[in-house]
């Protein structure tokens, strides 16, 4: 292959950051074709295991297949069934669901109906991917017990429950210590309400009374059981985090509005955000400790597109990202996508953890710093 070909493999040298394109097997079904399909859900289901979700934009169909990754990302082995062979919607079709969150080997999707004035029902469809015969359990019940406003755990008496006036349309979901969270977007009318968890090894709902800020579809992550959400309004990107044990903190905002982020994650206290529009497009690094932001590329990186796209971490360093349109190589049955790595010495502990060299590769501070001439 040519030397200047962006899709020869080679990483591309971005100093803070490197990434590569890279391809997932993902032969379509029998007699289907791939125009109107775009991406869903990318969703990470345990420390090796992802999912991918595509809808058909025009009859609704879905294409849903499992990936088990082994290191060192050239070798990629993939199971997968068909969503609708064993359609769990069909289960409730009189609730409305949310994107899923995976955990575990777990696939959960928390359902609504909203609809039904005076009849509001709530449950989850929990599919165990590990095992494609396994088929999905469906849970609607009342919530049994709630957490205070100092993070307490109060159960109720025996046959007493929690019954909701309004449930949440298309929540965030998440997962914290093992359960499945889902907060509300927005509040009610009928009053504020806060996150609902759901233990599914117990088979039991808790209600969260501590009442979350408006997040909107702000992107997210999780880092170690705490969960990250960066809203954007009055000129500023706000930080917000959330635990089952500390409630909701604000934190400090970040430096700079970073308009649409498409989306981002977590690496302990180093974050990555994916922002494709202009002006100031590109991914940036933030650190939540010490508040250093650098934009460390812009939006032409040879071999990525991220336009709406989504990402999961697969290693303690890598990223993969998937584009919203993904162009399907259709002979070899391959889906494209990148890889994106972080450099090592940006990580804690780091003696020397990089951030004058990231600053140096920061394409606003290039000048500032006498690199390049304004």
């Amino acid at each position: 292959m040519s030397e200047d070909n962006p899709m020869n493999g080679d990483m591309l040298p971005l100093q803070a950051m490197a990434a590569r394109p890279w391809t997932l097997p993902f032969p379509l079904p029998a007699g289907r074709e791939w125009e109107d399909f775009s991406l869903r859900y990318l969703v990470k289901c345990g420390p090796s295991c992802f999912c991918v979700v595509f809808d058909n934009d025009m009859d609704g169909e879905q294409i849903f297949k499992c990936y088990e990754v082994s290191a060192p990302h050239n070798n990629l082995v993939a199971h997968s069934f068909e969503w609708n062979k064993a359609n769990p919607h069909l289960m409730a079709a009189h609730l409305i669901f949310s994107s899923p969150v995976g955990r575990y080997g777990l696939l959960v999707q928390y359902g609504a109906d909203f609809m039904s004035e005076g009849q509001e029902k709530r449950g989850v469809i929990v599919q165990d991917i590990t095992d494609p015969l396994t088929f999905p359990r469906f849970s609607e019940k009342f919530s049994t017990q709630f957490i205070g406003e100092g993070g307490e755990v109060v159960c109720l008496p025996l046959n007493m429950s929690l019954h909701g006036v309004d449930y949440m349309e298309d929540p965030l979901c998440c997962c914290l210590d093992g359960n499945y969270v889902f907060i509300p977007r927005c509040q009610s009318d009928l009053g504020p309400s806060g996150a609902c968890i759901y233990d599914a090894a117990a088979d039991v709902f808790t209600e969260d009374s501590r009442i979350p800020p408006l997040i909107r579809y702000s992107p997210y992550t999780v880092v170690d059981n705490t969960l990250h959400v960066f809203p954007d309004g009055a000129g500023m990107t706000a930080h917000w985090t959330y635990s089952l044990t500390q409630g909701w903190m604000q934190r400090d905002n970040i430096p700079k509005n970073l308009e649409r982020i498409a989306y981002e994650e977590g690496f302990g206290r180093l974050f990555v955000f994916a922002c494709p529009f202009e002006p100031g497009s590109g991914f940036y690094l933030y650190d939540t400790i010490s508040g250093d932001l650098a934009r460390v590329s812009d939006r032409q990186i040879l071999g990525i597109r991220y336009s709406f796209g989504q990402s999961v971490r697969l290693q303690h360093d890598t990223l993969l990202c998937i584009d919203k349109y993904p162009v399907l190589d259709v002979e070899n049955d391959l889906l494209p996508a990148t890889l994106v790595t972080l450099t090592e010495s940006l990580f804690y502990p780091s003696e020397d953890m990089g951030w004058g060299r990231l600053l140096e590769s920061d394409k606003d501070w290039r000048v500032t710093l006498g690199i390049d001439k304004g």
